[in-house]
């Protein structure tokens, strides 16, 4: 559990670095698009009360279906390297 918890957090933490500081992307689009790579509309729900304007939307929009697609393709690799 605390494994998940870490990686999730840590994750999400370069994420938002990396998005923020270095590629200048405004942190209400960056909210959306964590939201989107961890998959969780709640994330989305969040980020969106606290900003008050649609961005973080457009950012999940974006990200979501790469972030979907992504998860299918890495429980396929896993199964064969089980296997």
């Amino acid at each position: 559990f605390l494994a998940g918890a870490a990686v999730t957090f840590v994750t999400g933490l370069f994420l938002v670095g990396v998005g923020h500081k270095l590629l200048k992307i405004p942190m209400n689009l960056l909210l959306g698009i964590l939201a989107g790579a961890q998959t969780m509309p709640v994330v989305l729900g969040a980020a969106s009360d606290q900003t008050k304007n649609d961005l973080p939307a457009i950012g999940y929009a974006t990200s979501y279906p790469v972030a979907m697609i992504f998860k299918i393709v890495l429980a396929q690799v896993l199964l064969l390297l089980i296997r």
